[in-house]
């Protein structure tokens, strides 16, 4: 059985629907999401020092958040 963000937090989905926000499917695995894991070991040029920007980011959020 799939169950969206909304659907598990209790969120009306007309909220992500105004705010252009992704409901995402909690227990399937899609390709939208940057695995940081993976991105540590990235061959990509591109992506080569994004490590420290991605946790930089989130320890904004996490900041926020408290």
């Amino acid at each position: 059985m799939t169950i969206s963000f909304s659907d598990s937090y209790g969120i009306d989905t007309d909220l992500f629907t105004a705010l252009g926000a992704l409901d995402p499917i909690l227990n399937i695995d899609t390709r939208l999401f940057i695995d940081p894991l993976l991105v540590r070991n990235t061959k990509i040029p591109e992506f080569k020092n994004s490590t420290l920007k991605i946790e930089e980011y989130f320890q904004k959020i996490l900041t926020l958040l408290n």
